[in-house]
């Protein structure tokens, strides 16, 4: 999830890829931003780009491979 949050997702695009519900995406996406004390979800999807080499980031030609 953080991964395609990295990429730029939104949560319907989110939740359409992992097959699960918006509002699933945003809990998931907010306990994120708790657990990594972050202020926000532009910092989260920054960490993502961050550490890119340690996710399985999806490429910039498609970034959505299930959409």
């Amino acid at each position: 999830m953080i991964s395609l949050l990295g990429g730029g997702a939104s949560n319907r695009n989110i939740s359409e890829i992992l097959c699960i519900t918006e509002r699933t995406v945003k809990a998931h996406i907010a306990r994120i931003i708790e657990k990594l004390s972050l202020k926000s979800r532009y910092e989260a999807a920054l960490i993502a780009v961050l550490h890119s080499d340690r996710l399985c980031l999806c490429t910039a030609s498609h970034p959505y491979p299930h959409a």
